[in-house]
């Protein structure tokens, strides 16, 4: 037999009769509820836009007082001169004639093959045979400093692999090589 008081809790619990259950026995609460309702949207988009007009008129004031009473070429300077060794990079020259580049380039390349001809095949091309029978490929308008050391680093991993290359195309982003087959 079940108690009297049974029916009338398992009421409460299993939200029968008149009573509900109190919040207290959830487990999970639930979430707040926030009013989306236009005029609260309104209300915000006002405050943001103040907030950024405030922002930006007091950023235009600060840099015309600085532009006015500073001498901002005096602090230009002084940041340039801090950067100074990460912006000076080697550049390759721009040279007046080819025979200028030629001479740079057998002077680049002493080190790293035995150049037997350069060729100019355009404006944009370079030929350079190997006394080994490479043929490598070149853009005189990139920096010749670049490419020299992606034909060194090509050289060194072709030797570790023994695997020689044929043919070496250097003009493009990305490097073209042809194998002996």
């Amino acid at each position: 037999m079940l108690p009297k008081r049974l029916p009338s809790l398992l009421g409460k619990w299993l939200h029968i009769g008149k009573k509900k259950r109190p919040e207290s026995y959830l487990l999970v609460r639930p979430a707040p509820q926030f009013s989306l309702d236009k005029p609260n949207k309104r209300k915000r988009a006002r405050k943001m836009i103040v907030v950024y007009s405030t922002v930006a008129l007091l950023m235009l004031v600060m840099g015309t007082l600085f532009l006015k009473y500073l001498e901002p070429q005096k602090y230009l300077l002084d940041i340039l001169d801090r950067f100074k060794p990460v912006l000076d990079t080697k550049v390759s020259p721009v040279f007046e004639t080819s025979s200028d580049f030629e001479n740079n380039l057998y002077s680049e390349l002493k080190n790293t093959i035995n150049v037997s001809s350069v060729e100019k095949l355009n404006d944009n091309t370079y030929k350079i045979t190997s006394d080994s029978g490479l043929i490598v490929l070149i853009d005189p308008t990139k920096p010749l400093s670049s490419q020299v050391n992606s034909l060194q680093t090509i050289l060194t991993h072709s030797r570790i692999e023994k695997r020689l290359p044929s043919k070496i195309d250097l003009r493009f982003s990305k490097v073209a090589i042809e194998y002996n087959r």
